[in-house]
């Protein structure tokens, strides 16, 4: 079942000016997991531990997505404009996991 939420964000999406495959895989997963993760979100007859995980899925797969594109794109100019980053990448870029200490359980789910 379509929702109006995703038919106006699917009638905003045919707007963009970004029509790259990378954005096209982005629009894709929009549509096709994260606004029907948001659509059932608003269906107050799940259970409440299903909708945290709903969430907490919903953050992952936003992240991930947002993660594949920047990336994507970010090879794709290097290639194109044959740069050279040695300057600026001398080594495996690494973040160590004290960064993530802040992330907790209950920052992933909603406040009551």
């Amino acid at each position: 079942m379509t929702s109006k939420r995703q038919l106006t964000y699917r009638k905003s999406a045919s707007q963009e000016l970004d029509n790259t495959p990378e954005w096209r895989r982005v629009n894709w997963a929009r549509f096709h997991t994260m606004m029907p993760i948001l659509d059932a979100l608003e269906d107050q007859n799940i259970p409440e531990d299903i909708q945290n995980s709903l969430r907490n899925y919903l953050v992952i797969s936003l992240v991930s997505t947002i993660e594949v594109y920047f990336k994507t794109v970010a090879i794709k100019n290097i290639d194109n404009f044959n740069m050279n980053i040695s300057n600026v990448v001398q080594e495996e870029v690494r973040i160590p996991l004290f960064a993530f200490e802040e992330i907790t359980k209950g920052d992933l789910q909603e406040e009551n």
